[in-house]
């Protein structure tokens, strides 16, 4: 039962960088026919802690690094929000 709620935990924790990502339009819009795909980047783990949670991810080709610094404050925003609430 401890790894199924260790895997909502992560899985929630995928989600909230997702919707991050999200708000700060750190993603390729894609449109195939009628409808409009976004691609985000790649997350390739998350690791939470008792103080800490690590997110490891892939800027898709394309993509200007410098970007996710620019916007670095919709990540505070959303994380410290987060962290105020809980």
């Amino acid at each position: 039962m401890q790894k199924v709620l260790e895997f909502i935990r992560r899985q929630r924790a995928r989600f909230a960088l997702k919707k991050a990502f999200y708000s700060a339009g750190l993603f390729i819009p894609y449109k195939n026919g009628d409808k409009t795909y976004r691609i985000f980047p790649k997350i390739h783990s998350v690791k939470i802690d008792d103080d800490q949670t690590e997110y490891v991810f892939t800027l898709i080709n394309g993509m200007d690094p410098k970007e996710v610094s620019k916007k670095e404050y919709v990540f505070m925003q959303h994380y410290r929000a987060a962290s105020a609430i809980s």
